[in-house]
């Protein structure tokens, strides 16, 4: 297993050498992604975050634009997010994936209710709802330089968290 981890990372690091203009855009889609609507369920943002810390680590990438990249990303991935909540709001329940999982916006929903702008700060740092919290501040009619503030906030603390370790 660690010779896989080694041989992993030493490709990435070979890739990111012979990319070097496309790895501030690569960090920037994959924590933009990360925080997507339903897109964020499926793609391991903060591992691959992790990743680049480790790479950042290696001398391979710069820490303060990593850092930058996974920032604007993540907050241009929850705005998205938002912006699909707030643009569709109910009609979303009625549409394919979310009309098979109504107990999903149904739990966010709930959770958004009881925590207000916290949860968008709990969902940037906890998967699950990470994809889906920005979507139901959008469909709740969370005022739109709430959310930003919020976004931004967060977003500047979720990236050295998972960065830096690595």
């Amino acid at each position: 297993m660690e010779s896989y981890i080694y041989e992993t990372l030493k490709w990435m690091g070979q890739w990111v050498e012979h990319h070097p203009r496309l790895v501030g855009l690569t960090i920037f889609l994959v924590a933009a992604s990360e925080s997507l609507f339903l897109v964020g369920l499926i793609m391991p943002g903060t591992t691959l975050m992790v990743v680049v810390g480790v790479l950042v680590g290696m001398g391979k990438i710069e820490l303060m634009p990593a850092l930058l990249w996974a920032m604007t990303g993540a907050i241009a991935g929850d705005g998205i997010s938002y912006w699909i909540g707030h643009h569709f709001r109910a009609r979303l329940a009625t549409v394919w994936p979310m009309r098979l999982y109504p107990n999903l916006l149904l739990q966010g929903q709930t959770f958004f209710v009881k925590h207000g702008g916290k949860s968008i700060v709990f969902g940037r740092f906890f998967g699950p709802v990470r994809a889906v919290i920005p979507t139901i501040a959008g469909m709740l009619g969370m005022k739109p330089l709430r959310f930003t503030l919020v976004n931004v906030l967060s977003a500047l603390a979720w990236a050295p968290a998972v960065i830096i370790p690595g």
